[in-house]
């Protein structure tokens, strides 16, 4: 009878560490959809509740700035549609209008990978295609396909689609992305400025402009730098000289203290650097011209001079954007400060 009690209790353990680990069990390179934090803030039903089976995603492309104007799939633009088990992305389709399927561990989640094709001048409106499409949870900016690029990525929600319908054989969903058409701008030349005098602390304005040769285009600045050449740091006041950059399009301007920015020397100039970050297609600070916009972009200098008799000082602005092709490109303007 000890002998029988035994068996017993061995095969409950074996039943109670199987359920166990029946619970546990994960694919690998999974992980559980309980223990999956928020994508941007969304976090999707469990497997149970999403749509699974064949999907066609379709994206629609256009101007930023004019919405009758389209930007063509696979000639302007190229999309690819990717889904993701734990940390490794699986390219599934290109393009738009084409079908593959979803599974439960895909847990309704797909993630839109967008760029402008070579040769194609355009950068892409992140905020204008989040917020014109509700189906995209999150973006993030990196190396998707791991071509050594980082890439525009998109989470896109397509788990409640419904079930297929009469002779459907694919759930459709939808994005719309929108893009800026990439022009260099052209920085002005304002006069030198003479007779500043020797009081210290006087302050004198340097206006220089950045234009646009045509309208409804964009360019994405990273830095901005203002140089002049001399070391003597106590010819300008760093707390009181300041730079105003322009808005976007029309939008409020702001102002950085020269103390914000990172000064440098070189031995003959003071260099004082103010980075736009991130310094990538992400990110930066974007100028646009609109088809009715000003096409004024006002980059304001106030200089606090302590000059000597004498004294003449070259400031130089130089404003450096990065090109819809992430290649960087810079204007500079030279203003000679004379005592």
């Amino acid at each position: 009878m000890a002998k029988n009690k035994g068996s017993r209790q061995a095969v409950l353990l074996l039943l109670v560490v199987g359920v166990i680990a029946l619970l546990v069990y994960q694919q690998p390179g999974q992980k559980a959809s309980v223990s999956q934090p928020p994508i941007g803030g969304f976090t999707p039903p469990p497997p149970s509740g999403v749509y699974t089976g064949p999907v066609k995603a379709n994206v629609a492309h256009f101007d930023a700035l004019d919405i009758a104007t389209a930007r063509t799939e696979a000639t302007n633009v190229a999309t690819t549609w990717f889904t993701a088990t734990g940390d490794q992305y699986v390219s599934r389709v290109s393009g738009s209008g084409n079908t593959f399927e979803l599974i439960s561990t895909d847990r309704g989640l797909v993630y839109m990978q967008t760029e402008a094709k070579s040769g194609q001048a355009y950068y892409l409106d992140i905020q204008q295609t989040r917020s014109k499409n509700p189906r995209i949870k999150d973006y993030k900016f990196f190396d998707i396909d791991k071509d050594g690029t980082k890439e525009h990525v998109f989470t896109v929600y397509a788990g409640d689609l419904g079930d297929l319908k009469g002779g459907e054989t694919a759930k459709p969903f939808d994005v719309t992305a929108f893009w800026y058409a990439d022009e260099d701008i052209a920085l002005s030349a304002p006069a030198d400025i003479s007779s500043i005098g020797t009081t210290a602390n006087t302050v004198k304005n340097i206006g220089w402009e950045a234009t646009f040769t045509n309208t409804k285009k964009a360019r994405l600045l990273i830095t901005a730098e203002v140089k002049f050449n001399s070391t003597n740091t106590n010819k300008w006041s760093e707390s009181d000289s300041k730079l105003t950059v322009a808005g976007n399009d029309g939008n409020t301007a702001f102002t950085i203290p020269l103390s914000s920015f990172t000064r440098s020397q070189d031995g003959t100039s003071s260099i004082y650097t103010y980075d736009f970050t991130p310094k990538d297609l992400s990110g930066g600070h974007l100028l646009s011209l609109s088809a009715d916009g000003l096409n004024k972009f006002s980059f304001n200098m106030k200089v606090s001079w302590s000059l000597a008799s004498g004294d003449k000082i070259k400031s130089d602005l130089t404003l450096t954007a990065l090109t819809s092709a992430a290649a960087t490109a810079s204007d500079t303007d030279s203003v000679l400060n004379s005592a």
